[in-house]
């Protein structure tokens, strides 16, 4: 009678202490690599006891950006995630589903995420790119090519431009009035200056008869007022 009731004792012990001990057998969870950096993907891994406990949902990983879904291998979860800040920082616990009746969840993981820069880390010297501007190959020699080639056209053009300009006597009589009013107007103002665009314009808009005599003294007369206002 003794040994039943302390058999007995012993069976409701077990039947009482057996949901802790399944409570506080929580799957392992670990990390792949061991240390997180920033910007480097990694594996968040649970270790189960069976195949057949499965992951019930996926909590708010906060800073860990999930890159894929959850990937389910025999005895173990693998969770690939991106860490998006440095700094002290918590992976929440992973509920999990036993069975069909009992759901269980992870012990949430503290770590610290490194920013990956090393504590001696400088700033590289600033290096000029060697010329040509574009490259070492033979690509860069042909952009060096065409920019010269259009620099050497520019200059072509200015000269021939210049060489062809026509002369200023040789100009229509009411073109060569209209450019010495058209410089006259950029004088520092002054009696002179107004003397000579007056009769610059009656001779433009009045019946006054003009010959190159007249307009090579008004001509004269501009170029005296212009290197007075250089001095």
């Amino acid at each position: 009678m003794i040994r039943a009731t302390f058999r007995l004792l012993v069976n409701l012990l077990i039947l009482t202490l057996l949901p802790a001990t399944l409570v506080l057998a929580a799957p392992v969870v670990h990390l792949d690599p061991a240390t997180p950096i920033l910007g480097n993907p990694l594996s968040i891994i649970i270790t189960l006891d069976n195949e057949e406990t499965g992951l019930a949902g996926l909590p708010d990983l906060g800073s860990f950006e999930p890159l894929a879904p959850p990937l389910h291998l025999g005895q173990e979860i693998r969770l690939v995630v991106l860490p998006m800040r440095p700094g002290a920082r918590e992976i929440p616990p992973f509920p999990l589903q036993v069975g069909t009746a009992r759901q269980i969840e992870t012990a949430p993981l503290a770590v610290t995420v490194l920013e990956g820069i090393a504590d001696d880390a400088a700033i590289a010297p600033f290096k000029r790119r060697p010329f040509p501007l574009v490259g070492s190959g033979p690509g860069g020699w042909i952009l060096a090519g065409a920019l010269l080639l259009i620099l050497f056209g520019a200059g072509i053009a200015l000269l021939w431009r210049c060489w062809h300009r026509p002369d200023f006597f040789k100009l229509p009589q009411a073109v060569q009035l209209a450019h010495l009013e058209a410089r006259a107007r950029h004088l520092p103002a002054s009696a002179a200056c107004t003397s000579l665009l007056d009769e610059i314009r009656k001779r433009r808009f009045a019946p006054l008869a003009s010959n190159s005599d007249d307009i090579h003294r008004l001509h004269c007369q501009l170029l005296s007022l212009i290197a007075a206002g250089d001095e």
